[in-house]
């Protein structure tokens, strides 16, 4: 709720703000359940690619690594 309240504050500085979440990944911590299909060097590329395409209607917005929009 932080980031979608800043959402509001400082889009009128031109600041965009957003919440990403990596989804699994095969890390330590995410091995601990099973096998991560994720390799965490590929969901970096995802949220590097999501941010280089952001805009204003995503600003408050909760996204999956690829994209996907969430409801909050």
């Amino acid at each position: 709720m932080l980031a979608r309240r800043m959402s509001f504050e400082l889009v009128k500085d031109g600041i965009l703000v957003v919440c990403v979440h990596p989804g699994w990944m095969r890390t330590p911590m995410g091995r601990l359940s099973g096998k991560p299909p994720q390799d965490p060097a590929d969901t970096a590329r995802d949220v590097y690619d999501l941010a280089a395409r952001m805009n204003r209607t995503m600003t408050g917005g909760f996204f999956l690594h690829t994209g996907k929009r969430f409801p909050w």
